[in-house]
């Protein structure tokens, strides 16, 4: 090790006190910058934390991220100034809180990339039963490789890694199962005891079993995998029967293998709107405006976490939703209201107080993440916190979406409108959320009945004579 540091100035080999003077990394690396009086000054390069916690390349594992201010060692590589190597510590006696170290914030730097730079980047680690099975792990690779979406390798690789469990408690070949197999796993998923306990009963689960939708998302990902099990001739059918087409009185009806429950969107009541609004009143500006921009542009939680300062166009009221942010990764444009517009003036002036850099819009304003671009972790606790005060625990991130799509239905936009607005690729998915409130609907019978007994008091009149009134 020693020849790997001989350098002219032996100054450099040593470690350096240094301060942290930046953490605001524009990448979401986990990096920091760094100043050290008379070496190096203003500050360094990005450089990283040492001392990741399953790392193995650039881009994974977790980070503690020191503040700014926090006083750390700094090593440089070979001796090279200008080569900063890592960071460790804190050293200093003001990073100490009770005779204890004040902990540096996790992060975690792969939340910054959609999808896996290479199959290497899978966490195997969480699903072992897949890493073990060869040709399991072969179409998990193949998904990564064909550039899906983390989040769908994730659903994937859990999916097979739930049923191959099952496999080996119960003594099943998962290469050559068959149809009974899979109910039997079906059977499985639908009675298992509820990892939440019974005192958390959803209304298709009943404390026991998975919910239908993450039944049906499982047993996607099984037969999924056994697709390619045929289509790369290890067995010769697919155990896991699709959806048929079934004779009735709906013609064309569609059975599948699970019955699949579609539940409405719930959206809140006049009253419940303005319930939450006076609530969220108090709010900074921040809240206040990704509320705001979040019902008008009906943004997925996602989505509105990753607008930057360069997606907004305030002279048009114009958002502009990039492709690699969207689910259907298809770019879109969408407007917003001048009270929105309002808000969004008022906190881009409040948001050059912790960064002047452009880059994610919304920025986090706590101590310990200052000028962090917010999560959506952050963003679903906030409105957590807004709806709980506002006694209303269906609220969520996503109702924002379900109330501006129903709106937008309720004004007569057509529905193909909608679905352009929406970032929607099959009409099949805006209908899930164009919906009329009950209160509409008896409105509007009330309104139909009304014209109805309108026209049979006339056609009484005329028939009975003009003693007949309404």
């Amino acid at each position: 090790m020693a020849g790997e540091f001989d350098t002219d100035d032996p100054r450099y080999t040593a470690l350096y006190l240094g301060q942290v003077v930046d953490r605001a990394d524009p990448e979401r690396l986990g990096r920091v910058r760094i100043r050290i009086p008379g070496l190096v000054e203003p500050a360094s390069a990005w450089a990283y934390p040492l001392g990741t916690l399953g790392g193995g390349s650039d881009r994974r594992g977790f980070f503690c991220v020191p503040e700014e201010g926090a006083e750390v060692g700094v090593l440089f590589n070979q001796g090279d100034v200008g080569k900063l190597f890592g960071i460790r510590g804190p050293f200093s006696t003001s990073q100490a809180l009770g005779g204890r170290v004040h902990p540096w914030p996790f992060y975690r730097r792969e939340a910054a990339l959609k999808t896996f730079d290479s199959t290497d980047a899978v966490p195997w680690s969480r699903y072992p039963a897949v890493e073990e099975q060869e040709h399991a792990r072969k179409w998990i690779e193949l998904q990564v490789l064909l550039g899906r979406a983390r989040n769908t390798v994730d659903a994937y690789a859990r999916g097979v890694q739930a049923f191959l469990v099952f496999c080996g408690q119960e003594k099943i070949d998962p290469i050559a199962s068959t149809a009974g197999d899979i109910a039997r796993y079906v059977h499985h998923l639908r009675e298992r005891p509820s990892p939440y306990g019974k005192d958390v009963v959803s209304l298709d689960s009943k404390g026991a079993g998975l919910s239908n939708a993450t039944l049906q998302q499982r047993l996607t990902a099984v037969r999924l995998f056994y697709d390619y099990l045929v289509e790369e001739s290890v067995r010769s059918r697919n155990p896991v029967m699709r959806g048929r087409y079934t004779s009735g009185r709906f013609i064309g009806a569609k059975r599948g293998l699970v019955p699949r429950f579609k539940r409405l969107p719930w959206i809140p009541s006049d009253e419940e709107w303005r319930a939450f609004l006076a609530v969220a009143r108090g709010e900074g500006i921040r809240n206040r405006c990704m509320l705001a921009l979040a019902y008008d542009t009906g943004l997925r939680r996602e989505e509105l976490c990753q607008v930057a300062c360069g997606d907004i166009e305030p002279s048009h009221r114009l958002v502009t939703v990039r492709a690699e942010t969207t689910k259907g990764r298809a770019t879109r444009v969408v407007p917003y209201s001048s009270t929105t517009g309002s808000l969004l003036r008022t906190y881009l002036a409040h948001r050059r107080s912790l960064s002047r850099g452009r880059g994610p819009l919304f920025l986090s304003e706590s101590r310990r993440n200052k000028a962090v671009p917010i999560t959506m972790w952050t963003w679903s606790k906030v409105v957590r916190r807004l709806a709980s005060a506002a006694d209303l625990p269906r609220f969520s991130t996503h109702t924002f979406r379900h109330l501006c799509l129903t709106d937008l239905a309720r004004a007569g936009w057509d529905i193909h409108e909608i679905a352009s607005f929406a970032g929607h690729k099959q009409l099949d998915t805006t209908q899930q959320y164009i919906h009329l409130s009950g209160r509409d609907l008896a409105e509007r019978l009330n309104r139909g009945m009304e014209r109805v007994h309108s026209w049979r008091v006339e056609q009484m009149a005329e028939a009975f004579g003009s003693g007949v009134t309404t």
